[in-house]
C-alpha cells in the first residue's frame, strides 16, 4: 500500500493535466480509494479463510 502511494503520488504530478476539479492530493479522494481497496481484499480474504477454519487439523495431517 505505501509503494502503491508513492507511485500514485509521482503519477499524480504527471496526470494532473487529466484532471479537471480535483488535485492530485485530494484527501477525499486518496481515503475513498483507500477504503475501497480494503474492503476488496477483506472480501476476497473473506470465503477462504472461513474455508480454512472449518478444516479439521488433524484430518487434513493424517491425509498427507
Amino acid at each position: 500500500m505505501v509503494a502503491g502511494g508513492l507511485l500514485a503520488l509521482a503519477a499524480g504530478k504527471v496526470m494532473s493535466v487529466v484532471l479537471y476539479g480535483v488535485s492530485p492530493r485530494d484527501p477525499a479522494t486518496w481515503l475513498t480509494a483507500f477504503a475501497i481497496v480494503t474492503a476488496v481484499v477483506l472480501i476476497a480474504c473473506w470465503h477462504p479463510a472461513l474455508r480454512a477454519i472449518r478444516i479439521d487439523p488433524a484430518l487434513t495431517l493424517r491425509d498427507e
